[in-house]
């Protein structure tokens, strides 16, 4: 995908609310989830509960699918990693100016969170990111 700043797709990433995020089960459809997100430097960073499914999900086959949905879709494929601790500033920061919220800190009492993040291994379809 082209980085400058006058690309359509470079503007949605930047601005989009949410990003469907898939992972596969290892029996049945896949786990489909509406999340949060900032895309930085051609990587998904996603907040989550360290025990909930999608993160589970995620460990055991680190591969993923994001999509934004509307008139003319992206869908990224990427392979995901999981930061138990060292949340990076500039990423906390994004969340923060996008959000208003900040990923590192917990939901409920004794929640522990995890960043996910995702480089973009493939566009799909290739033609879209062009």
């Amino acid at each position: 995908m082209t980085t400058t700043e006058n690309n359509p797709a470079q503007e949605r990433l930047r601005t989009a609310r949410t990003v469907w995020l898939c992972a596969a089960r290892a029996e049945g459809p896949p786990l489909v989830r509406a999340t949060w997100f900032v895309f930085l430097e051609g990587v998904w960073w996603i907040g989550a509960a360290a025990g909930g499914t999608l993160v589970r999900l995620l460990e055991r086959r680190p591969r993923a699918t994001l999509a934004l949905d509307g008139p003319e879709p992206l869908v990224a494929e990427g392979d995901a990693r999981l930061r138990r601790t060292g949340f990076p500033a500039r990423v906390r920061e994004s969340f923060l100016a996008k959000y208003g919220w900040d990923p590192a800190i917990p939901a409920r009492p004794g929640e522990r969170r995890v960043l996910l993040e995702i480089a973009v291994r493939d566009w799909v379809p290739a033609s879209l990111a062009k």
